[in-house]
């Protein structure tokens, strides 16, 4: 459930404030940054965090907020499908729990390794102002017709 909230927050509300104003690489990184921040009370104590590093931790959210703006911005601003991912991701962290297993061991470290090369691809592929081939970068509604107005001066120029 708090799934749900972190991307109704995250990719509903942030993400599209984000693009109307910086290309969709910039503000998936800031999502992501604020993203890892919001979890920083889990490695201030005992618990959830294991023997995790805060840094790996930012750097695996960075390259994941890259990918969840990229299903974001190619659903055409589907928090379902973002949700569903995150939930996955969570799912998959419970029943497979390479960390649990060894904290701070190799698999983590290459789950990170992965997360971050699928965010080089798919920036390569799709290009950092859109993240996205054949869709447009999702923006907030009343911020589009700005937008708009700043794509076709950038065109003119």
């Amino acid at each position: 459930m708090l799934t749900n909230g972190e991307e109704m927050g995250w990719r509903g509300y942030i993400l599209p404030r984000l693009q109307a104003r910086f290309n969709a690489l910039i503000s998936s990184l800031i999502v992501g940054l604020i993203w890892s921040v919001w979890h920083l009370p889990k490695f201030l104590g005992t618990g959830l965090s294991g023997e995790r590093s805060f840094l790996w931790f930012t750097i695996a959210h960075l390259a994941l907020a890259v990918l969840y703006t990229w299903l974001y911005n190619n659903s055409r601003g589907s928090l379902l499908l973002v949700v569903l991912f995150h939930a996955t991701q969570n799912a998959t962290g419970m029943f497979l729990p390479t960390s649990f297993a060894v904290p701070g061991g190799i698999m983590e470290n290459l789950m990170i390794v992965l997360y971050v090369a699928a965010a080089v691809v798919v920036t390569l592929v799709a290009g950092p102002a859109r993240l996205s081939r054949t869709e447009e970068k999702q923006v907030q509604s009343n911020e589009v017709s700005e937008y708009r107005e700043i794509q076709v001066a950038a065109h003119a120029s």
